[in-house]
């Protein structure tokens, strides 16, 4: 057991965090408290979940006239976006807190808390993992992230030498 999941003042820490990395906010330590991170969270989350449901109001109104074939597809995509209004509605902090209070606190599995917060086991499996990630400074890149880096970097290095050359 993580030692943040059991001490209150780390756990926060961690929660904050994550939180921040989910909505790519920064913050600078020496001008905010941990309230005013929260609150930011929750002002930005909220914004979120707003922009979220027209999205997924546009998702729905296609899936009526979406052929068969494609309706497994759009079905995932509306699954997924319902997903996030409903985790940016409870709180992504308050759903972190409940999460590893019922999982490493209690001592529940990922199909029981799933059960209890009324979301998948797979999603509290990957939160558990992205609160490792905070807890542990980890920054998670993907394959196309890492890939479009690469090309960017070589279209800088053209354009300076190009600039070099001129």
């Amino acid at each position: 057991m993580p030692s943040w999941a059991v001490r209150d003042v780390e756990l926060r820490n961690v929660i904050l965090k994550f939180c921040e990395r989910r909505f790519y906010l920064r913050k600078d330590p020496a001008v905010i408290t941990d309230e005013q991170r929260l609150q930011r969270i929750r002002q930005t989350e909220l914004k979120y979940a707003a922009s979220y449901h027209i999205k997924l109001r546009g998702l729905l109104e296609r899936y009526k006239t979406e052929p068969e074939e494609k309706r497994s597809k759009l079905e995932i995509q509306i699954g997924n976006l319902d997903s996030q209004i409903l985790m940016a509605r409870r709180g992504n902090a308050s759903v972190a807190a409940a999460v590893v209070y019922n999982y490493f606190r209690m001592g529940w599995d990922s199909v029981t808390v799933a059960q209890e917060l009324g979301i998948k086991p797979p999603h509290i499996r990957q939160l558990l993992a992205r609160l490792h990630n905070a807890a542990d400074d980890i920054v998670y890149h993907s394959q196309k992230f890492l890939a479009g880096r690469v090309v960017r970097r070589a279209g800088a290095a053209a354009r300076k030498a190009a600039r070099g050359l001129d």
